[in-house]
Order: C-alpha cells, then sequence, then structure tokens
C-alpha cells in the first residue's frame, strides 16, 4: 500500500487544486475503505437487520373496547313479553282442551 499523501506531482495551480480535493475526498473515504477491506478479509462484522414479522395490520377503523356486560342481566320488559306471550299460549291451550272434552 502507497501513501496517497507523499504523492507530490509538479504542475499548474489549478491542477494542484483538483488534485489536492481529490486526495481530500480518498482521506475522507480511508475509514469507508478499511471497513469494507476488513468485510472483504472475513475480519469484519456485520450487522443483522431484522425484517417484521408477517403482515402489520391496522388499516381502518380502530375496533375499540367491548361495552357489552360479562353477565347477563335481567331485562323486566321482555319478561313482561314472554308472559304474554305464555298466557296466550296458555289460553290457547285451554281452549283445545275444552274442545276436545267436549
Amino acid at each position: 500500500d502507497q501513501d496517497i499523501r507523499q504523492f507530490i506531482i509538479n504542475t499548474d495551480a489549478k491542477t494542484e487544486e483538483q488534485i489536492e480535493k481529490i486526495k481530500s475526498r480518498l482521506l475522507e473515504l480511508n475509514f469507508q475503505l478499511s471497513a469494507i477491506s476488513r468485510l472483504h478479509e472475513g475480519s469484519g462484522t456485520f450487522i443483522e437487520i431484522k425484517l417484521p414479522k408477517g403482515e402489520v395490520k391496522g388499516c381502518g377503523r380502530p375496533k375499540g373496547a367491548s361495552n357489552k356486560t360479562k353477565t347477563t342481566t335481567m331485562d323486566p320488559s321482555s319478561f313482561e313479553i314472554f308472559q304474554r306471550r305464555r298466557k296466550k299460549y296458555n289460553k290457547e291451550e285451554e281452549e283445545e282442551g275444552q274442545t276436545r272434552i267436549s
């Protein structure tokens, strides 16, 4: 490996400026080049990138909290309706029973 800093060219000022710019860029890349060479040799380390597991769900409206109670409670209005139906059913049975007897 030759040292880039020791390389000197006798030319005009414009080309010397360009050479200095190129030299400064190469010196900035020196760290990256050494990292690449270490990876190429096998002594460098890779960072494992973890990809997301499965498809990300979440489009649309949120589900929200369930406002339903876990236990069933008695609704008196439904019992009243059921009792009315039962009375009607009992009357029909009584009428059928009377028609059978006679």
